[in-house]
């Protein structure tokens, strides 16, 4: 289906809020990949002024329902098994969120005056984070920019963050994570690398890396407006080691090559020296050890925190062989 909209008498870069809800009404109603195709469609078709003022409005639609009354509500997911309720996560209520929208401006007008609405049905929670990356996404292509949910959020003094994913059955070794923060917070608290860092115009890096036995090599870098994220596939061969120091020296080398990596998307200039952290302590019992020994007790609390249905977690175990018989 081909999309043509009309500009209307209000300009090109402008777009009322009955013109937004329009928009949005083309998935009649639900968030799922099918019905969110015709609203990719549409917005495919808008000039980068209107794709802005469709990503503010999405915006100030997300932020109505993020009141502590909200984020209060008992939240159930499509997908899951009768009455069961979701652990409240960050995810979980930005899903939530989005999935609302995504039910069209009735439903959103409801749950924005009685936030107990939430709790009255259950919401195409999953779903919720198609909507999200179709708006990023086309944002992305229209605009050229970066679409941020909260660009006037408080920014922490840290000005390096690292969050890391895992691939099943990808061992995460006490003293690689011991390593991971101890270096790290060596960085955030060395004023020369904070001083180097703010040439990026910047306050912080963000870097997500996923580690996995085949790594494709992809890499996406999200220059917001006040930091850059840092989306990247790495290899997992270095965390099958046994020695500690040898585990935390490449784990070590790994945040060394991110910082350097994002530091060449941003044309910095040559770093100040790395900082020195140490032996691995003889104690890492506070680093715990996650891999081999994961249950599928462990893996489902992971997932259910990430956000996914009891349903779906149950069909990811089922599809691994992790912890088989000890869950």
């Amino acid at each position: 289906m081909k999309w043509t909209l009309r500009e209307g008498r209000r300009g090109r870069s402008s777009m009322s809020v009955d013109e937004f809800w329009e928009l949005v009404s083309v998935t009649g109603g639900q968030v799922d990949d099918d019905a969110l195709r015709p609203l990719r469609d549409a917005l495919g078709c808008l000039s980068p002024g209107r794709m802005t003022a469709f990503g503010d409005h999405f915006r100030a639609a997300l932020k109505a329902l993020y009141t502590p009354a909200h984020l209060e509500q008992p939240v159930r997911d499509v997908d899951g098994p009768p009455g069961a309720v979701l652990p409240m996560s960050d995810d979980v209520f930005l899903y939530m969120r989005c999935a609302v929208v995504g039910a069209g401006r009735q439903a959103w007008k409801r749950v924005v005056a009685d936030p107990a609405a939430l709790a009255a049905r259950p919401w195409q929670m999953a779903d919720g984070e198609l909507l999200l990356a179709l708006v990023e996404d086309a944002y992305d292509d229209r605009t050229g920019e970066v679409f941020e949910l909260d660009p006037s959020g408080d920014v922490s003094a840290d000005w390096l963050e690292i969050g890391c994913g895992l691939d099943i059955k990808v061992p995460d070794p006490a003293a690689g994570r011991w390593a991971d923060l101890t270096f790290t917070d060596a960085l955030n608290a060395d004023a020369g690398w904070r001083s180097w860092w703010d040439r990026s115009g910047r306050d912080k890096l963000r870097l997500y890396p996923f580690v996995t036995p085949q790594p494709s090599g992809a890499a996406r870098v999200r220059r917001r407006r006040r930091s850059i994220d840092v989306e990247i596939e790495l290899g997992s061969a270095w965390r099958h080691g046994h020695h500690p120091q040898q585990l935390a020296d490449a784990a070590v080398r790994e945040i060394q090559d991110l910082v350097e990596f994002a530091a060449a998307q941003a044309r910095l200039p040559a770093h100040p020296d790395w900082p020195a952290i140490g032996p691995v302590p003889d104690d890492l019992s506070d680093y715990g050890s996650v891999g081999d020994d994961v249950t599928q007790a462990d893996l489902r609390e992971a997932f259910l925190a990430m956000g996914l249905s009891p349903g779906q977690a149950d069909e990811l175990l089922a599809a691994s062989d992790v912890g088989e018989g000890r869950a």
